[in-house]
């Protein structure tokens, strides 16, 4: 629909709650310009909804909130590939985390920092197909791990968050 809108900043509205099969497919490819997301409220998406819906979008810095409970085939295939300013990520999905190719190179090509907010329990692999490597991953604010490590100094630092709602 935008696909390769290279100027668009202003996304429209996306209110719907049950997303049908490829409904924001490309939607917004190639739209180097925006920077912030249109909600995504679904929590309900079928098979390719939002593939490569974000793909290329470069000046993306934060994603929308991905409210799906379960995922489908395909659903977020190389959703923020080549986002290479993306740095926070809030996908809530609790099953069927294993649908056909639903994370595939979703994350290929973001920022090599950032932080990735998911449900408890959920456990997802580092890299491209999962929590993008070098990020912080956070549950219900409760930071799982991280280490800094200085390299001049060559000491390593654990940061370690009980609770961000207190």
């Amino acid at each position: 629909m935008f696909e390769h809108c290279y100027n668009l900043i202003t996304p429209p509205l996306l209110p719907a709650t049950d997303v049908n099969r490829a409904t924001y497919k490309h939607m917004f490819r190639d739209c180097y310009s925006l920077t912030t997301p249109p909600a995504l409220p679904a929590t309900t998406v079928q098979m390719s909804a939002y593939t490569q819906m974000f793909e290329n979008c470069t000046g993306l810095t934060s994603a929308p909130e991905l409210s799906a409970s379960a995922l489908t085939d395909y659903c977020y295939y190389e959703m923020f590939k080549g986002c290479s300013q993306l740095s926070a990520i809030t996908m809530l999905a609790t099953s069927n985390l294993s649908a056909s190719n639903a994370l595939t190179n979703w994350v290929s090509g973001v920022s090599p920092t950032g932080v990735f907010v998911k449900e408890m329990y959920v456990t997802l692999p580092t890299g491209n197909n999962g929590i993008p490597q070098g990020w912080l991953a956070l549950s219900n604010g409760i930071v799982l791990s991280k280490n800094r490590i200085d390299c001049e100094s060559g000491t390593t630092e654990t940061i370690t968050v009980t609770s961000l709602n207190s």
